[in-house]
This record gives structure tokens, C-alpha cells and sequence, in this order.
């Protein structure tokens, strides 16, 4: 039995609830999550590694990016570990 006590002022200070209730509310939780199936055209579809089609053209943002950082990382830990001025420049990025 769910029972609210109140403390001087009035105000709600804890809500005890008997076990009895608390598995009648859990039950009533599982009974409303049903397992739906899943939809034909959402099942998994598997991928092969192995494929030799090019998928992505064009330009790569992402990887000049990426080259432009290391490059310029590499030419500063270069710099430092032979005390001598370095410079590194990237190539462009080509499609092989």
C-alpha cells in the first residue's frame, strides 16, 4: 500500500510503497514495451570488405586536413630533436 507522511510543516517527506505494489507496477511496465518485429526493409545487410568499388570522389576535405596537421607537426618535432630549421610540404592529394 502506497502511504505519504507528512512531517510538521505540512510537507510530503517520503513515499513508501509494499513490495506487492512495486512488482504490480513493474509487471504493468513490461506489459506495455511490447517487442515489435522488425520491418523487412530495415534488416541488416551485410557488407563486404573485400569490394574494390570506389565509393567517394572528388575532393577529401577531411584528409588534407588531417595531412596539413601532421605535416606541420612533423616539421616542428623535426626542428626541435636536429636544432636546425625544417620545412615540410604536402603533395597533392591524389585518387590511386
Amino acid at each position: 500500500m502506497s502511504t505519504l507522511s507528512k512531517n510538521k510543516s505540512g510537507e510530503a517527506e517520503s513515499m513508501k510503497i509494499s513490495k506487492k505494489h512495486l512488482n504490480q507496477l513493474i509487471q504493468k511496465s513490461h506489459e506495455q514495451d511490447p517487442v515489435s518485429p522488425i520491418p523487412s526493409s530495415e534488416r541488416v545487410v551485410p557488407f563486404e570488405l573485400g569490394k574494390q568499388n570506389r565509393i567517394i570522389r572528388g575532393r577529401m576535405p577531411g584528409m588534407e586536413a588531417v595531412y596539413d596537421r601532421y605535416a606541420r607537426l612533423l616539421a616542428q618535432t623535426l626542428t626541435q630533436n636536429m636544432r636546425r630549421s625544417v620545412t615540410v610540404n604536402r603533395r597533392a592529394t591524389e585518387l590511386v
